[in-house]
């Protein structure tokens, strides 16, 4: 039996709610609910900026917003979606029909235009009735056409797409905002990729132990010191390890040391609240982490903060995928494919953080400094090269660090050595 419109709104009003960011992905907004209090949830659902675990919204805390009591809320939300698939076709389908049901009861109201009849007695004459109603009921289905397409394809040519592109920079540029690409820090990994561009998946491949994590903080503080938000979503470390590494960062203390001088942790202390350099510093220290989580998250802090300079996610395995093949392959594979896909998605640039293989360590091994890395070194699967935009290799044999671009996308830069210096004290690299 076909649902009822009341019936798809609140499958669709589930589905939202285990999947919040298809909203936007779809283009359903609340006004394509047509039950007042349907409405009213959808509305409260676009204003939520907090969401649970997994990455869905809290039915409860949405529904006591839109004024349910709790029994409305029991009763209506004891399906959950879990596959996107499906919940994304009933939020598609429900876009359909609302814009199927508009498009008749404006195709009604024209012709229940009293000009109709005017044409109506000049139908031998095709010019007038194609330039009257005719026309007008084509113009009609041209515009809902497209706002059907919208949530299903994003087909466009070049010239728009280049057009477009002009006109919002010269518009950057006279309002004096920011450049799109923003930079890192170190001048020749900016030459070579141009900076930290949004849509964009960098990759950072190290071995454990390099100081890969250490480099993404120094990246991430130097867009801070811009007053630039980052966020990491860190499943290597807990609060309380990355709050220790900070603090002797911040004190100017080696991590093999111990802090224990009241003074300098006081003076620390007063000079990181008057900087604030450190709350532009987001951080996620769960362990395990839903695509749809991070979507989510990314989606609330860049309503909060009004932008995203950079998403680092340490490490890969950390993205929990769902596929049918669980080898190792398949799984970093499926992991390195959602990373991109959020970051085009979320239009933020993603930085990834992933692990050499054995290959690297007996390379270092064996050559010591004369050692050389190359893109085989990557753990897991070959899609991380293939689907990265900037891949990076920092390779740090006998204390002698050298971040290697294997591969830009946007300048063609690739097998390009950058020498760094690290500070122990401040846990900065810096370039020799």
């Amino acid at each position: 039996m076909a649902q009822t419109v009341q019936q798809l709104e609140l499958s669709a009003l589930q589905a939202l709610t285990s999947f919040p960011f298809l909203q936007s992905e779809v283009g359903l907004e609340s006004e394509d609910f047509s039950v007042p209090e349907h409405q009213a949830y959808a509305t409260a659902l676009e204003g939520t900026r907090h969401f649970m675990a997994d990455g869905s919204a809290s039915a409860l805390e949405v529904g006591q917003r839109a004024g349910w009591s709790r029994e409305e809320i029991a009763q209506r939300f004891k399906i959950r979606y879990q596959i996107v698939t499906q919940a994304r076709e009933v939020v598609r389908r429900l876009r359909r029909t609302q814009l199927s049901r508009r498009f008749e009861e404006e195709v009604g109201g024209l012709l229940k235009d009293t000009r109709l009849w005017r044409y109506a007695e000049h139908l031998n004459d095709a010019d007038g009735f194609d330039g009257g109603i005719i026309g007008k009921l084509g113009e009609l289905a041209r515009v809902y056409g497209r706002k059907l397409e919208a949530g299903v394809s994003t087909v466009t040519n070049l010239e728009d797409v280049t057009l477009r592109y002009i006109e919002e920079r010269k518009r950057d540029l006279t309002q004096g905002k920011r450049r799109i690409a923003l930079p890192t820090g170190i001048r020749s990994l900016d030459s070579a990729m141009r900076g930290w561009r949004p849509g964009e998946l960098t990759t950072l491949v190290a071995s454990g132990g390099s100081g890969k994590s250490t480099l993404a903080e120094t990246w991430r503080r130097a867009l801070a010191k811009q007053g630039i938000v980052s966020i990491l979503f860190s499943g290597e470390m807990t609060e309380e390890q990355q709050g220790e590494r900070t603090a002797h960062a911040e004190c100017w203390t080696p991590m093999n040391d111990d802090l224990d001088n009241i003074f300098t942790l006081t003076a620390a202390e007063s000079a990181i609240q008057e900087s604030g350099v450190l709350r532009k510093m987001l951080l996620d220290t769960r362990s395990r982490m839903k695509p749809q989580y991070l979507r989510s998250v990314i989606d609330s802090k860049r309503a909060e903060h009004g932008e995203l300079g950079l998403v680092a996610i340490d490490h890969l395995r950390h993205l929990e995928v769902s596929t049918t093949d669980r080898s190792d392959y398949a799984m970093v594979s499926a992991a390195a494919e959602e990373a991109k896909s959020i970051a085009k998605d979320c239009h933020v640039p993603v930085l990834l953080i992933t692990h050499t293989n054995r290959k690297a360590e007996e390379a270092m091994t064996k050559g010591g400094s004369n050692s050389t890395p190359d893109p085989a070194m990557i753990r897991g699967s070959g899609r991380i090269f293939e689907e990265s935009d900037n891949v990076l290799c920092l390779w740090r044999p006998q204390a002698i660090s050298t971040l290697y671009v294997w591969k830009a996308r946007q300048t063609g830069a690739k097998n390009r050595k950058i020498m760094l210096e690290y500070d122990v004290k401040t846990q900065e690299y810096y370039e020799a």
